[in-house]
């Protein structure tokens, strides 16, 4: 089989980084790529990604430069891939270890589930799990209008640490695990839900959107991408790049009537102010259309640009890409 491509980007060729993967019982099974993120642990740069059948997988970034080519993935088997208790679709770093977001709300019968998301330790790791394993700390996001939407649950997650925020939404001081969470659902164009998560200490716990204040509703507005054409796409993953205290939001187009069959990416500001409102929090930079479909996640290292592709029923590029130096051509 062919190793999967992108097309070329503002001059910078896409290379692939590979799809996770392992073998069990004579079947194959395959990541569904979607939420990524990077972080620092024991002096070493990591990638990890969720998918949506359960998969979790994390690999070790080169010490300098990019990656020139299929990195070695450290994969957790899927506990089910047909369970949607396993659907994973976001991840974060947060105060030293991960959360990773389910996505909820998948209707069975006549219920919906909340999103819930879920505290990941990557250094408890095991011969069975070795990308590490769950603490225990769950929390289910309550306050999300899903309408008459179904299968519509959280797609992107980050977080954004205290003083990227107005100071007084969590009251003058840094939450417990250093900042807020942005949320965004699928059922929702346009809108980002705030969350600040109390101490999970391995116990369950729901969650309220956090109260803004006298100023600022939530969920906080999110611009439509200036390169649609008017339509609202969604957004399927957010990223918060703590170098450069700016938001990305990546845009995945279904071709449904709620959305364009095109994929975006774009690049906010948060406003710090105290008196920010739900209209003003978020300014866009830019916005760019992007040459691919079904883009599911993101993550920025310095101007290095990762770019997870999910294309579900026509699987052919499914895997993580990086575009090196792509950021510093935008």
């Amino acid at each position: 089989m062919s190793t999967p491509t992108l097309a070329p980007w503002k001059g910078v060729t896409p290379i692939y980084l590979g799809n996770p993967s392992y073998t069990k019982s004579g079947k194959t099974y395959k990541a569904e790529p979607s939420g990524l993120t990077i972080y620092s642990d024991g002096g070493s740069k990591w990638l990890f990604m969720v998918s949506d059948n359960g998969i979790v997988a994390k690999a070790q970034l080169p010490s300098s430069g990019s990656p020139t080519g299929t990195l070695n993935w450290l994969i957790n088997p899927t506990p089910d891939e047909d369970d949607k208790a396993y659907d994973y679709e976001s991840v974060t770093f947060a105060n030293g270890n991960l959360m990773i977001g389910v996505e909820g709300d998948r209707s069975e019968g006549s219920s919906k589930t909340s999103p819930v998301v879920k505290r990941f330790d990557q250094d408890r790791t095991s011969s069975s799990k070795p990308a590490g394993d769950f603490t225990g700390s769950t929390w289910t996001l309550n306050g999300i209008d899903f309408g008459s939407a179904t299968n519509s649950g959280m797609e992107g997650m980050t977080l954004v640490p205290f003083g990227s925020y107005p100071s007084n939404w969590t009251g003058g001081a840094a939450p417990h695990y250093g900042g807020i969470f942005f949320v965004a659902v699928q059922a929702l164009a346009g809108r980002v839900y705030v969350y600040d998560l109390p101490q999970g200490g391995g116990n369950s716990a729901n969650v309220n959107p956090l109260n803004l204040g006298t100023s600022a509703s939530n969920p906080l507005q999110v611009p439509n991408p200036s390169a649609t054409s008017g339509s609202k796409p969604l957004i399927s993953d957010l990223f918060f790049d703590g170098s450069s205290r700016v938001l990305y939001a990546l845009y995945d187009g279904e071709g449904n009537s709620q959305v364009t069959a095109k994929d975006y990416l774009q690049k906010l500001t948060i406003s710090t102010a105290s008196n920010t409102t739900a209209a003003n929090a978020l300014t866009q930079a830019w916005a760019y259309e992007l040459p691919w479909l079904d883009c599911e996640g993101l993550a920025i290292n310095g101007n290095d640009l990762y770019i997870s592709i999910d294309s579900g029923s026509h699987p052919g590029n499914d895997g993580i890409f990086v575009l090196p130096g792509l950021l510093s051509k935008l």
